[in-house]
């Protein structure tokens, strides 16, 4: 005669192991969101970084009235940037207008990197003169501690 197992032992050992799974997840669910919620928030790019010396390198005039360009398109700008609201990790600035993004990766406080951005002809950012007879632009500027738009003038 044979003797009949009980099923209650692979049961219990089914179940012990779903109980672990599922704590694990849930483990794992909790620390990611707490990690996301110790994360402090960025501050405005405008006031972590500084653009000086900006220039454009390519643009067409789009509109003129006798001796003055009204409006231009453009192509392509370099200036200086500066982290002046402490050391600035993981930095690049974003792209425009087909523009590729520039990666500058690390800057200490105080320190100057140098961007170029160029974007192929015919896609271009078109801008008018203002009241002080300048062209502004705005460039989008992220980091690990700063991130937003800044406007620049030239």
């Amino acid at each position: 005669m044979k003797r009949k197992r009980k099923k209650t032992k692979g049961n219990r050992k089914w179940v012990i192991a779903a109980v672990i799974i599922v704590t694990i997840f849930v483990v794992i669910a909790a620390a990611s969101y707490l990690n996301q919620q110790s994360e402090p928030p960025k501050k405005e790019a405008k006031d972590y970084f500084r653009v000086v010396n900006a220039t454009i390198n390519d643009a067409d005039p789009v509109e003129m009235n006798d001796t003055t360009i009204l409006s231009v398109k453009i192509y392509g700008i370099s200036f200086m940037l500066q982290a002046v609201g402490g050391d600035a990790h993981d930095v690049a600035v974003m792209g425009w207008a087909y523009a590729q993004t520039v990666p500058i990766g690390i800057m200490s406080e105080g320190e100057f990197s140098f961007v170029t951005q160029m974007s192929p002809r015919p896609y271009g950012i078109y801008t008018e003169i203002n009241e002080e007879g300048k062209f502004s632009m705005e460039i989008r500027i992220i980091s690990r501690e700063a991130e937003g738009k800044i406007t620049i003038y030239f």
